[in-house]
């Protein structure tokens, strides 16, 4: 399975070519075929930075990483900054934390991770790439349950990633506060990662007392689509954002790419860029950001972060 990753790396890391091109369609074919298996048959892969990712077959990120080399730079780079910043003193929190690649990817033994995962499934993997890492803490729970629905969510799992569906059927699964999980230790907290397919929004809210307080950097998924999938409205989350203090964002394509840098209060943009990312609008499949909300206090770092892309 590893050398089928390493083909479709190499060919992907190549210069753009025809999708007519029998390389191109052999390469989408090993994509299908290996996504449509599902089960715990466990996969090795190579990270681009040599640590090595245990996946279940079918998971996505080799294929991400293969397309798009910078996927999740500009989070190691956030790390880096914070490091930097605190002198190392300092924690990150991963919600969705998946098999837990982030922490792989940032590779940053100085920093505590708290990763944050409810999905069972995927937690055992998180469990198997982490259980070395001393300063990695692990949490099988979810974040972020909407008022008067009891948590009653399914999960749903498509090419390595996890979403929450709504569903009449009680449920049971574990829901946790961040002002729970931290109690102790939240003055440490600088970076906060949310990656939840749509249910960013939700945590966001549920969370936004703690944001308030203690205004750690907050890199988040933003997908429209998603988001309007579990009926919240996208725009939402800024307004909230607002509240909490947060001023500067750094918007990035899905790809890793540097897109724009935003104040909050620029309402008109903000609106733009919500329709530019829904794919129920564009015309276009799968299409999301990665946003960075910066408070005052972290100016510096969004200064240093917004010059090296620019």
């Amino acid at each position: 399975m590893a050398r089928i990753y390493k083909l479709i790396e190499n060919i992907e890391g190549r210069k753009r070519f025809s999708r007519y091109n029998p390389k191109y369609i052999i390469t989408r074919i090993f994509e299908h075929l290996i996504k449509s298996i599902k089960g715990e048959i466990v996969s090795e892969y190579m990270l681009p930075n040599g640590q090595i990712l245990s996946l279940p077959v079918g998971h996505a990120l080799p294929f991400i990483l293969a397309r798009f080399p910078k996927y999740a730079e500009n989070l190691k780079e956030l790390a880096n900054e914070c490091g930097i910043k605190y002198h190392n003193n300092f924690s990150i929190i991963d919600i969705g934390a998946n098999v837990g690649d982030s922490v792989l990817i940032i590779d940053k033994n100085q920093a505590k991770i708290y990763c944050i995962e409810g999905d069972d499934f995927y937690y055992k993997f998180l469990e198997l790439n982490t259980i070395k890492r001393k300063n990695v803490v692990r949490f099988n729970c979810f974040i972020g349950a909407p008022e008067n629905n009891n948590g009653n969510y399914e999960v749903i799992r498509t090419n390595g990633s996890a979403s929450l569906l709504l569903t009449s059927t009680v449920k049971k699964h574990s829901w946790k506060t961040l002002s729970v999980l931290t109690e102790n230790v939240a003055p440490d907290i600088k970076l906060v990662k949310i990656d939840t397919d749509g249910f960013d929004g939700f945590i966001i809210k549920e969370s936004i007392e703690w944001l308030e307080k203690f205004k750690p950097i907050l890199f988040f998924e933003f997908d429209p689509l998603l988001l309007k999938i579990q009926n919240f409205n996208p725009l939402e989350i800024f307004e909230l954002l607002k509240k909490c203090g947060y001023i500067k964002l750094l918007f990035y394509e899905k790809d890793g790419r540097f897109m724009e840098d935003v104040k909050i209060i620029d309402t008109e943009r903000l609106t733009f860029l919500t329709s530019y990312f829904d794919s129920s609008k564009n015309g276009k499949k799968n299409t999301y950001s990665d946003v960075c909300a910066f408070s005052e206090s972290d100016n510096d770092i969004y200064l240093k972060m917004k010059d090296k892309n620019i």
